[in-house]
């Protein structure tokens, strides 16, 4: 009598061929449930050939249409600056950039090209009293000569106003001291004092001459002011 079984490869009962396996071509390792039986109790049972399962398709999700978006406006040009020139090492031009450089880093000095000299530095040093209308006010001049490589460096302090016999103006020059200050004040009848000041001319001094020596320049002081001038 013929033998039948569960083929797990077809999935369902068939008939065996001689070696025990499916008639489907499937080895005995994928036959179980084997039994005996007539040919009539597994006819319809027994597939003559295998269908393929039928392949379901994915329904497809509708997408939202992308919104438009605002156009984005063009980046702005960076204006680019040309760099400040910088002058050859131990020229006059680098001495006298160094020290501008050195004096711009001081809030309370200024410094400006001059035609009489190279560079003038001021500041003010005191303020103006109610009463007197009293001014404090510091100046040096500084002429660079090329042909000594020499830095010729003036300075002074003015105190000028008005009070009630008339206007009056002082003057202070520290000459070849090379560190000290200066400082005054004045008094107004019922107000009190009306400018009291203190000015370190030896650090301003010292701020400039460094500026002139990192560039392999002397320095020098002078009483007299025609000196740091131009004739």
């Amino acid at each position: 009598m013929p033998w039948a079984g569960w083929c797990s490869q077809c999935g369902q009962y068939v008939w065996l061929d001689g070696r025990g396996g499916c008639v489907n071509g499937h080895g005995p390792e994928a036959m179980s449930n084997v039994y005996q039986t007539a040919p009539a109790a597994v006819t319809s049972a027994a597939p003559t050939t295998q269908v393929p399962e039928a392949t379901v398709e994915p329904t497809p999700i509708p997408q939202a249409a992308p919104q438009p978006t605002a156009p984005q406006a063009a980046p702005q040009p960076t204006p680019q600056f040309a760099p400040a020139t910088v002058a050859p090492f131990g020229s006059k031009e680098a001495v006298l950039q160094t020290v501008e450089a050195a004096v711009a880093a001081e809030q309370a000095l200024a410094a400006r090209r001059s035609q009489e000299t190279d560079l003038e530095i001021v500041a003010a040093v005191g303020g103006q009293g109610s009463w007197d209308a009293k001014r404090v006010t510091y100046k040096a001049l500084m002429k660079a000569d090329e042909q000594s490589r020499t830095v010729i460096f003036w300075e002074r302090t003015t105190e000028s106003g008005s009070s009630i016999g008339g206007g009056f103006e002082k003057t202070s020059q520290f000459g070849g001291k090379s560190w000290g200050k200066t400082m005054g004040g004045s008094w107004s009848p019922g107000k009190g004092a009306t400018v009291d000041y203190s000015w370190d001319y030896g650090r301003t001094r010292t701020l400039v001459q460094g500026a002139v020596e990192s560039q392999g320049w002397a320095f020098k002081t002078v009483i007299m002011k025609g000196k740091a001038l131009y004739k």
